[in-house]
């Protein structure tokens, strides 16, 4: 009878009942390193991944602002076996957490703060219009940020399993650190500005 051993990233796994513990735990090894890619990413690509992260979360985003409503429920019953005939993900959630999942597996472990990837948030032209205009005070100033911190974290994919709380406390912690970050962006002197 075959011994079944769940293997993390593999699932279960059968061996012939023959092996050793040793023998196993060398297989395991190997077919881990056989997976593991010999470089992580390079900058390029790990700024195109922070470019696209937004990309994948307006998708979700809609996906489930669809799901929750009547019409868009229809829409996406109607819309799923188009999807599937394309090749595009009919669960959005599933498609961002084997994304992420990947990505992290290709980083490897004790790979650091990926400052590559976070540039490729803050400067995805899909968020262009969110520093449109100048804010006179500071207290304006803080409110401008918080918007764009707000617009700008609820622009990014949910990999937890609640996604409303996990959406809400990305909007909160984004819009928090905007309201601080936004008075910091322009400290060059200002001119007065009229206010006629």
């Amino acid at each position: 009878m075959p011994q079944r051993i769940d293997v993390p990233g593999h699932g279960e796994v059968e061996f012939p009942d023959d092996m050793s513990d040793e023998q196993i735990a060398a297989a395991i090894r190997k077919s881990m390193t056989a997976t593991t890619p010999a470089t992580a990413p390079g900058t390029l690509s790990r700024f195109g991944t922070g470019l696209m992260d937004q990309v994948y979360g307006i998708g979700q985003l809609v996906s489930r602002a669809m799901e929750a409503t009547p019409p868009g429920k229809a829409l996406k019953t109607v819309t799923a076996p188009i999807q599937e005939a394309m090749g595009i993900p009919t669960n959005i959630d599933k498609a961002i957490t084997e994304r992420e999942q990947a990505y992290q597996a290709s980083r490897g472990p004790d790979a650091g703060m990926d400052w590559a990837r976070i540039a490729g948030n803050v400067v995805n032209p899909a968020l262009a219009v969110r520093g449109a205009g100048v804010a006179a005070t500071l207290p304006q100033r803080m409110m401008a940020g918080a918007k764009q911190g707000a617009v700008s974290q609820a622009t990014m994919p949910v990999t937890g399993e609640d996604f409303w709380t996990d959406k809400a406390t990305q909007v909160g912690l984004g819009a928090g650190a905007g309201a601080v970050a936004g008075p910091l962006a322009d400290l060059s002197p200002r001119k007065s500005v009229p206010t006629t």
